[in-house]
């Protein structure tokens, strides 16, 4: 396996791993707003807590590291879906930056009902 074809695994697997583990959350987040039981809440914050810290993470920041090393190791030229690629990590940086951060904030100083809002259930645990 050349180091391109290597480099081109990993930003697949990434992205591939960020993307499902952003749809899990999303999905902790419908459940628990949905569950009346507090120790469902609890337990599904930490859940959320930890795949934001340690898959989440991890997964956004290797995808576009990936990326670039891939796109310099094969020498590609200026090319469309490169761009994309960027944009959309731009995008999802300005998301969690503008609105998710904002709403950890709010949950860990309790102005966020736990289950008030999809967001929130899931922030409160992180």
């Amino acid at each position: 396996m050349s180091r391109y074809s290597l480099l081109v695994s990993l930003h697949v697997v990434s992205v591939i791993v960020w993307l499902g583990c952003g749809t899990t959350l999303a999905f902790i987040a419908i459940y628990a707003q949905r569950a009346k039981n507090g120790v469902v809440l609890g337990q599904l914050g930490a859940l959320a807590r930890w795949l934001t810290l340690w898959i989440l993470v991890p997964a956004s920041l290797a995808a576009p590291g990936f990326g670039v090393l891939a796109a310099h190791a094969g020498h590609w030229p200026d090319v469309f879906f490169f761009h994309v690629g960027e944009g959309a990590f731009l995008f999802s940086f300005a998301l969690t930056v503008s609105i998710r951060v904002p709403l950890l904030r709010r949950a860990r100083r309790g102005a966020v009902a736990t289950a008030g809002t999809a967001g929130s259930s899931w922030l409160s645990g992180c």
